[in-house]
C-alpha cells in the first residue's frame, strides 16, 4: 500500500458511517427485549470488527485526522436515541449538552493524538454549547458560501508569498 496517497477528511467522515451504523444496530438489539442473547453478541462483534477496519485502515493509508479524526462522529453519536428504540436511559441522555461533551472527548482524543494546533479546536466547544439549535437573526448563507472558499484562497496567497 501507498501510504503517501493523501485521503481528506470527508474520506474520515465517510469511514464512521459504517461504525454509526453498526453501533446503531448493536444498541437496538441491547434495548430490544425481544432480540436473542446471539444476535446481541453478534451485533456487538459487528461494531467492533467496523472499528476494527477503520482502524487498519488508518494503518495503512494517510487519511486525515488519524483513527480519532475517523470516531469523532462516532462518539458524537453514542448516546443518541435510534429509530428503532425508545429505551428510557437513551431518551434522557439524547441531548445537545451530552452529544457536545461526547464531541469534546472526541476532540480531546485527536488533539492528544496529533498534538500540535489541534488542541485549540477545543476552544471552540463553548461557543458549540451556546446554540440553541434555531436559525439566527440574521440570514448570512450566502456570505459564508463565498467567505469560506475566499479566505481559504487568502491564506494559500499568503503561503506562496511567505
Amino acid at each position: 500500500f501507498d501510504k503517501s496517497l493523501y485521503m481528506g477528511v470527508l474520506v474520515a467522515f465517510s469511514l464512521s458511517i459504517p461504525v454509526i451504523y453498526s453501533l446503531d444496530y448493536f444498541k437496538e438489539t441491547l434495548y430490544n427485549n425481544q432480540c436473542s442473547v446471539r444476535k446481541t453478541v453478534l451485533s456487538a462483534v459487528l461494531f467492533l470488527m467496523s472499528v476494527l477496519a477503520v482502524y487498519i485502515l488508518n494503518i495503512y493509508f494517510d487519511i486525515d485526522y488519524g483513527f480519532w479524526g475517523c470516531m469523532m462522529p462516532v462518539f458524537a453519536s453514542v448516546f443518541r436515541n435510534t429509530k428503532n428504540t425508545s429505551f428510557e436511559v437513551l431518551n434522557k441522555l439524547d441531548k445537545n449538552l451530552i452529544h457536545v461533551l461526547m464531541l469534546f472527548v472526541a476532540m480531546f482524543a485527536v488533539s492528544m493524538d496529533l498534538g500540535g494546533i489541534q488542541a485549540y479546536s477545543l476552544f471552540a466547544i463553548p461557543f458549540l454549547m451556546l446554540y440553541s439549535g434555531k436559525r439566527g437573526k440574521l440570514k448570512m448563507k450566502w456570505f459564508f458560501y463565498v467567505f469560506y472558499p475566499l479566505h481559504l484562497v487568502v491564506l494559500q496567497l499568503i503561503n506562496v508569498l511567505m
